[in-house]
């Protein structure tokens, strides 16, 4: 643990909490098997594909050239706000891959007309 980012440790703490209160709170209230959150289980080192969260205090998008780990981005859309938080992860070719959580500004939509419904794509995948 005295190694990496102790921002990463602290969050992935916090998830293990997370996840283990909701699996938890789901026994004690007798949910169906099939609707509970699992209990929390360990990611091997030789099967999982890497993926951490940072909060800001873990990540910066400037240039850094403190020595500290750099990771250079090719950016499929523009941000529309500061990030809050970034989840890095990686894919079974071994390409990094970040996501970006940010507050989105409210925006107004024209109503429909009769019985057609309107559909946005919000850019998740």
């Amino acid at each position: 643990m005295a190694q990496g980012s102790s921002v990463a440790q602290q969050q992935m703490v916090r998830d293990f909490s997370t996840s283990r209160t909701r699996a938890l709170k789901d026994i004690i209230n007798s949910k169906p098997i099939t609707q509970r959150a699992g209990l929390p289980g360990f990611k091997s080192r030789k099967t999982s594909l890497i993926s951490l969260n940072y909060t800001t205090r873990g990540f910066s998008l400037k240039p850094d050239t403190t020595g500290k780990i750099s990771i250079p981005v090719v950016w499929s859309r523009t941000l529309l706000a500061a990030p809050s938080s970034v989840r890095v992860s990686q894919d079974s070719r071994g390409h990094l891959y970040a996501s970006f959580v940010i507050e989105a500004p409210e925006a107004v939509y024209p109503a429909t007309q009769g019985d057609y419904a309107l559909g946005l794509d919000w850019g998740c995948e």
